[in-house]
């Protein structure tokens, strides 16, 4: 049985319908491409360290490719005052590296200020992060211990040596008076004379003896001589 011309008609402009409204609900679910967005990934010195000494480098790392030209980085003293600037590295391929060089700084709070421009659609992102410079403090030095020097202990007087047992005895047997001199030797006797002390004796005893012999002698003498008178 033939369809109704009417109908038949329709059926075109349905399905023209259906597939506008597909296309529709694909174009509102699908994808959108993502814009540009450069955030910080990494520093160095880290966002809030505390370092012993000026960096040679600060560096600041990105999530995407930076705008040269835009892009720049800063670094300022505590109470604002920026000591140095830089932007991104021309040494970096990939565009996604800003860095400076500080001059020596001392010690205290710096602050990083960064703004970062994606190369495709220069989209703006910026901050800043602190880092600290805090000089350690060396121990304190110790004087140098001196060794004390010891001090010869004064030599103890040497105590006379103790009489023996036998010297003792001896020093007591000993008669308190004190020696009589040794008699000093008799002067000769002169001609004539008699000697003085002991040794005066055996002289006199010879000249008695020599005395008696010269008399015996005379005697002999004497009685011959009368003798000899007699015989005459």
């Amino acid at each position: 049985m033939p369809l109704p011309e009417s109908r038949t008609r329709r059926h075109p402009a349905g399905i023209f319908g259906l597939v506008a409204a597909v296309l529709v609900l694909v174009a509102l679910v699908a994808p959108r491409p993502a814009l540009g967005h450069a955030a910080l990934e990494t520093a160095d010195p880290a966002q809030g360290s505390t370092i012993p000494e000026t960096p040679e480098l600060v560096t600041a790392d990105f999530t995407d490719r930076l705008d040269p030209g835009l892009s720049s980085l800063t670094l300022a003293t505590q109470d604002g005052t920026i000591v140095a600037t830089g932007g991104v590295a021309p040494e970096d391929p990939e565009a996604r590296q800003m860095v400076l060089r500080p001059p020596t700084l001392a010690d205290g709070v710096y602050t990083v200020g960064w703004t970062a421009v994606s190369d495709d659609d220069k989209n703006v992102e910026s901050g800043t992060y602190t880092f600290t410079i805090a000089t350690p403090t060396p121990p304190p030095t110790a004087p140098p211990t001196t060794a004390p020097t010891a001090t010869p202990a004064p030599a103890s007087p040497t105590p006379a040596p103790s009489p023996s047992p036998q010297a003792t005895a001896t020093a007591t047997a000993a008669p308190s008076s004190p020696a009589s001199p040794e008699p000093s030797p008799s002067a000769s006797p002169g001609p004539g004379g008699q000697g003085n002390g002991p040794g005066a004796e055996p002289i006199v005893g010879a000249i008695v003896l020599a005395l008696v012999a010269a008399a015996a002698v005379g005697g002999v003498i004497a009685y011959r001589r009368r003798r000899g008178a007699g015989a005459a």
